[in-house]
Formats: structure tokens, C-alpha cells, sequence
């Protein structure tokens, strides 16, 4: 009894050495053509992904008209002949436009379409829709969130740097002491600025300006144009993706027509919204 279950142990043990034996010559005949399978799968999925990034950006390209297109080795994004930032920077141009005597700032304090009252006429720079109060629903917007860290010495070599891999949570990182190669620092300020969509509580940045946006922002503006004593200026007071520059001369030539006609007459907006 004993030489037979030991028989039978044999057995068992050699039809499972001879299985285990063909497994492994059929995994090793089936791993090359599993592995060449899942290869073309991915390699279809990122030329399809790079399909989808290319509309995405010709799209963007049709709408907004903000990428610049070049023949030539120039990689700056403007094409204008004069660039950069003020020697001073931002603020010291910021507080001689506020040096006046009928301006009064105020700060930490919200403005609101129940304070219009106060003022002879108003322009809104702010959201469009928050004007009202979002009674007819809210826009869209894009968000940013800034995240600063410190280095020592030079971190990037640029003022600049866009990060296109979707892997990579932010958008881009800016290195502030670059703005301004005529200074001289041994430490470095860095930001890492990351995209969201905008959500109640946070501050807009970009109008998104979908089709269904679209819809709604004729609804607001049809409001607007029955809202009198106000006028809306800028990016978000007439809901267009616009650069800063753009932005400004628009308003600077805004107000020279304002200053020109009188009050009865000053325009709605800046720019045409739609």
C-alpha cells in the first residue's frame, strides 16, 4: 500500500514537472507577441493622443488667434519690435496711475452692483456675470493656484519654463529674477502655476467661452445693455481671452472716446464681447 501511494506521488510529481515544462515553453513563445500587442496599443494610443493635442490646438489657434506663427528661428511669443518689463517694475508704474487727487483706493473691500449709487458712472473690470450677481447662471473660467519655492543660484536659465507633458501636474515654472537680467541676486524665487477650473470662491483668470458659455454670455450681455451708468472693461468684464497688452491699450483707447463724448454716450464695453 505504501509503494503504491509512493507510485502515485512519482507520477503526480512527474506530470507536474512536464506541465510546469510547457507553460513556460508556451509563455515563452506568447510574452514576445503579448508584449509586441501591448506596444502597438500604446504607441496607437499616444498617436491618437497626439492627434487630439493637434485639434485642440488648432482649435485654440481659430479662436483666440493668440499663437503666434513664424518661418524663422524667432522664439519669442510677441512679435512686437519693444519687449519686456518696466526697469521699476509693475508697482511703480501701478502707484504713479493712482497718484492723483480724485482717486481714493480702497482696499479689502468688495464692489458691488448695489454700490453703483455712489458713482456717476462705473467701469467693471471684474466678472461679467458677478456683476449681477449671477442671475442668469455663471460663466466659466479657468483658475490658477501659485506655488513658490526658494533656490539658491540660478534654478531654470529662463524667466519661463512650459511643461507639456501630461505626467506633470503644473503648467509652467517662472523664475522672476530672469524678468530682469540688469539685477543682480545669489537666491532665486520660483513659482509653479497649476490650472483648474474656476470654482466658487476662487479668482478668475481665464474665460473659458464654450458653446454653452456663449449662449449665456448673450443672455448677459443683452442685461447689460439695458444696465445704465456702467461700462465693462477688460478680460473678464467682457468675457474674452485676452493678452495684456491688448487689454490695456483697448481701455486706454476706451476712455479717450469716453473723455471725448459726453456721459449719455460712453460705451457698454470695451470691446465686443461676442
Amino acid at each position: 500500500m505504501v509503494e503504491k501511494k509512493a507510485s502515485e506521488a512519482g507520477y503526480n510529481l512527474v506530470i507536474l514537472m512536464v506541465t510546469m515544462t510547457l507553460l513556460n515553453i508556451a509563455l515563452a513563445i506568447a510574452l514576445p507577441k503579448w508584449s509586441h500587442v501591448i506596444r502597438r496599443e500604446r504607441e496607437e494610443e499616444l498617436i491618437s493622443r497626439g492627434f487630439q493635442y493637434a485639434e485642440a490646438i488648432r482649435i485654440f489657434q481659430n479662436r483666440f488667434q493668440r499663437l503666434p506663427v513664424r518661418l524663422n528661428y524667432d522664439d519669442n511669443y510677441y512679435q512686437q519690435r519693444y519687449q519686456g518689463i518696466p526697469i521699476e517694475g509693475y508697482t511703480a508704474i501701478i502707484e504713479k496711475l493712482l497718484d492723483h487727487p480724485a482717486i481714493k483706493v480702497h482696499l479689502g473691500q468688495a464692489l458691488r452692483a448695489s454700490d453703483r449709487g455712489q458713482f456717476d458712472h462705473l467701469f467693471w473690470s471684474g466678472p461679467l456675470d458677478a456683476y449681477f450677481e449671477h442671475e442668469l447662471g455663471r460663466l466659466q473660467y479657468r483658475s490658477l493656484v501659485f506655488e513658490r519655492f526658494d533656490e539658491k543660484g540660478d534654478y531654470q536659465g529662463n524667466p519661463v519654463l512650459n511643461y507639456c507633458e501630461e505626467a506633470v501636474s503644473w503648467t509652467r515654472i517662472s523664475e522672476h529674477k530672469h524678468f530682469a537680467p540688469w539685477e543682480e541676486h545669489e537666491k532665486t524665487v520660483c513659482f509653479r502655476e497649476y490650472s483648474k477650473l474656476a470654482e466658487d470662491g476662487d479668482i478668475p483668470y481665464y474665460p473659458l467661452r464654450l458653446q454653452g458659455d456663449k449662449s449665456m454670455l448673450q443672455q448677459y450681455i443683452d442685461l447689460a445693455r439695458k444696465t445704465k451708468g456702467v461700462s465693462f472693461i477688460g478680460r473678464l468684464g467682457t468675457y474674452r481671452y485676452l493678452d495684456m497688452h491688448v487689454v490695456i491699450g483697448e481701455s486706454l483707447d476706451f476712455v479717450k472716446a469716453c473723455l471725448a463724448a459726453p456721459m449719455s454716450e460712453w460705451g457698454k464695453f470695451s470691446g465686443k464681447p461676442l
